[in-house]
């Protein structure tokens, strides 16, 4: 809390907002470090939410996740597919490997990049949504520096997911609705548009 606070007070520093039924967010960028964010997340009705992301924007959309607010066993569970066992997204590969003994996803293919799971398990860390209802958490989080590593420039999304999509268990998938049940997708606005809308 600290740090954020500091952080909104930084002469330059850029404040971005996003709202929705779920989750107010904002985050605060500051020009004495470009590649932190400084972010307030206060969650509100998080019975349907199994994930919650800020994303880069990418031609107007959510592109890659930068910041993972919360996850879930669902959404540990969950696996973006359109058919069983074949990914959307061809970088992807499908999930032939038995979980780690976590039993928290699958493992990638021998044949995947080590990087590309099948599953949407969010990284080590990530706080579960079931706690977070009514509360507000600060992050601090630091951007992979690297020249391809997306980043704020191009605008944020703030996207919050339901629990209504397909999951593997012990690389069985479980249920028939594809996709990843977005149930909101907010573009983050600066402080002063964000006001006045």
């Amino acid at each position: 809390m600290a740090a954020f606070a500091l952080a909104m007070k930084t002469p330059g520093a850029a404040v971005f907002e996003a709202r929705s039924s779920y989750v107010d967010v904002t985050f605060v960028a500051v020009p004495q470090a470009p590649n932190t964010l400084y972010i307030r997340a206060t969650f509100r009705d998080i019975s349907t939410v199994s994930a919650a992301h800020i994303h880069t924007n990418y031609q107007g959309a959510s592109g890659p996740i930068i910041v993972w607010l919360a996850t879930s066993p669902e959404w540990q569970h969950g696996v973006l597919q359109n058919t069983p066992l074949t990914n959307s997204t061809p970088s992807y590969a499908c999930c032939i490997v038995p979980p780690k003994a976590t039993g928290l996803g699958c493992r990638p293919a021998p044949s995947a990049v080590p990087s590309d799971m099948c599953t949407l398990v969010a990284p080590p860390g990530t706080r579960d949504v079931s706690g977070l209802g009514g509360k507000t958490v600060y992050y601090v989080i630091q951007k992979n520096v690297c020249d391809s590593c997306p980043w704020i420039s191009d605008g944020t999304f703030l996207d919050v997911h339901g629990k209504n999509f397909q999951q593997i268990y012990g690389c069985r998938v479980v249920g028939t609705t594809p996709g990843i049940d977005m149930l909101a997708s907010v573009p983050f606005q600066t402080g002063a548009e964000a006001r006045r809308t």
